[in-house]
């Protein structure tokens, strides 16, 4: 199914124990109201409060078991997006270990 634009509102705000949030959506599609799932957000930016009437991307999956809207227009990012920099520190933090290893096997 393609992404529809529309409107919906907070219902509730999910903080998840790896650092993430996700929100429960009410949606409104042709005058129908549908409680969807956004994707994941980064907590290190703002959090929307309950309540609050938001512009989302809506989609179902193919077989329209999950409901899941993407927020658009708010200063949030997605986990996706915000990976870059842990990924980057994760790796040079990688190179360095390899790096001390080499040494101490050159020694001796």
């Amino acid at each position: 199914m393609d992404k529809i634009n529309t409107t919906g509102v907070i219902d509730q705000t999910i903080y998840g124990d790896t650092g993430n949030v996700m929100y429960i959506v009410n949606v409104e599609l042709n005058g129908n109201i549908v409680k969807a799932q956004s994707i994941h957000y980064s907590s290190k930016t703002k959090s929307l409060p309950d309540g609050k009437k938001v512009s989302v991307n809506y989609w179902e999956t193919p077989k329209g078991r999950n409901r899941l809207v993407e927020i658009l227009d708010e200063n949030i990012v997605p986990c996706k997006d915000d990976l870059s920099g842990d990924l980057r520190l994760l790796a040079s933090f990688g190179i360095l270990v390899i790096i001390v290893i080499c040494i101490f096997m050159v020694k001796n």
